[in-house]
């Protein structure tokens, strides 16, 4: 019974090591915690409150912008190992299909400014959470799955003649 028990716990190690990533780490999970989630909620519940003064609200939407910059201090999530780690950026197969078509949305996407901004950060967020943290990943794939392309309704009419956005660049438009 104990080399059983030893055998479950050596498991659950090398599987907690091989899940080690630049953001399963201590310090940046205290920084995810104290420095971008917390003020992230709390600010927006103030933001979304109906008892809100205007003042309240101006006052969390400055601190967003603040949140905002902290995460972009964070490591942008890639493929690869973190030079100053040494350690994994992401773990997850799926982690790094979401870098993928993240590399490739802003392939197209050219907003620019603070809207490119608030996008990118919003994407790296969701990859980072996604990567580390097991009840937002299940939350994530529950949505991914509904919106298989069988449930996808992508070419709903648009009411607008020949509406093209200027901010997004196809691949062939490039080349000329």
């Amino acid at each position: 019974m104990v080399n059983e028990w030893q055998r479950a716990r050596d498991e659950r190690l090398r599987e907690a090591n091989r899940r080690k990533t630049v953001y399963s780490s201590f310090d940046y999970q205290k920084v995810m915690i104290e420095d971008i989630k917390r003020p992230l909620l709390e600010n927006l519940m103030i933001i979304l409150s109906p008892d809100s003064s205007k003042s309240d609200i101006l006052k969390a939407l400055l601190n967003l912008m603040k949140v905002l910059r902290r995460f972009e201090k964070y490591p942008e999530p890639q493929r690869g190992i973190h030079p100053e780690t040494g350690l994994p950026y992401v773990w997850n197969p799926n982690s790094l299909r979401l870098i993928e078509l993240r590399d490739e949305f802003f392939s197209h996407c050219k907003l620019g400014g603070l809207r490119e901004r608030i996008l990118r950060a919003g994407i790296n967020f969701i990859i980072i959470i996604y990567d580390y943290d097991p009840p937002y990943r299940f939350m994530l794939e529950w949505w991914i799955e509904k919106l298989e392309p069988k449930h996808w309704n992508r070419h709903i009419p648009v009411k607008v003649v020949d509406f093209k956005p200027f901010w997004w660049i196809e691949k062939t438009e490039e080349k000329q």
